[in-house]
């Protein structure tokens, strides 16, 4: 299954292949469908294009949180302060990490405890 990803960081301009939803991650509502489970997190890939902002709003009114960086280094040289202007996603194709301004509308990825 093909899912057109932007993760905030935010996948953007790519296709991740992934498989069959795994199984619903808890939520205090509702399940979240998985997309992808590794590692007790649960991943839900949203492709609806918002800002920044209002996409940590929506994963965290899902119970979850945008995806974060989890290897130290890349949070202490390519993630600075989040601003208006300064904003990092990671692009797929050819993969890397890019500063953005915080408005401009992507599709992201939320995570979840499993």
């Amino acid at each position: 299954m093909l899912f057109r990803a932007s993760v905030f960081l935010w996948v953007s301009a790519g296709f991740l292949s992934l498989p069959e939803t795994s199984e619903a991650c808890p939520s205090d509502d509702f399940p979240v469908p998985c997309h992808l489970v590794f590692r007790n997190v649960c991943f839900d890939f949203v492709e609806e294009s918002k800002t920044w902002f209002k996409a940590r709003s929506s994963c965290e009114r899902r119970g979850g949180e945008l995806l974060k960086v989890i290897m130290q280094f890349l949070s202490q040289t390519v993630i600075g302060d989040v601003s208006v202007s300064n904003c990092t996603f990671m692009k797929l194709n050819p993969l890397k990490f890019i500063k953005s301004d915080c408005n401009k509308r992507r599709g992201f990825l939320c995570t979840h405890r499993t």
